[in-house]
């Protein structure tokens, strides 16, 4: 299995021919009011490759979100590949997904982390900082002290 991407995004959808959209992908900081923080939605798009071979069995996927201090903030719902026989024309076959995260509730400043688990195995991690919107203006402050 080949996860081409795993990844956050200020908005995400899928179309029906299984192609991904994203806007504001890649997201991997965002500045918030305060902390505790309320967040509104938060999108993971993920891509991935399977061989001819692993395509015979099912797969278990499922992702979760970690706080800084490795609190388990979401698990998503186990997703579940049905075996398949590819065609012989085909080597390979992609999938992708897309999930709307709504209403988590972040507690700290910090990294986070998104973790794609396939088969029970960790696969892809992908980061998210957050930190305050004063903090980060703070710094934007400072630089230009230094700059001017």
């Amino acid at each position: 299995m080949d996860v081409r991407y795993f990844l956050t995004a200020r908005y995400a959808e899928q179309s029906l021919d299984g192609t991904v959209n994203l806007f504001g992908a890649a997201t991997s900081f965002i500045p918030v009011p305060a902390f505790p923080h309320l967040m509104p939605n938060l999108y993971v798009a993920a891509s991935m490759a399977i061989d001819r071979a692993e395509a015979r069995t099912p797969h278990h996927l499922w992702f979760t979100l970690n706080a800084p201090d490795d609190q388990l903030i979401f698990k998503s719902e186990d997703m579940t590949t049905e075996a398949t026989e590819f065609p012989e024309t085909r080597e390979f076959m992609q999938t992708n997904f897309v999930l709307e995260l709504r209403d988590l509730l972040l507690p700290s400043k910090g990294l986070y982390r998104l973790r794609l688990f396939f088969d029970g195995e960790l696969v892809k991690e992908a980061p998210l900082l957050l930190d305050s919107m004063a903090a980060v203006q703070a710094r934007i402050k400072r630089a230009e002290v230094v700059t001017s």
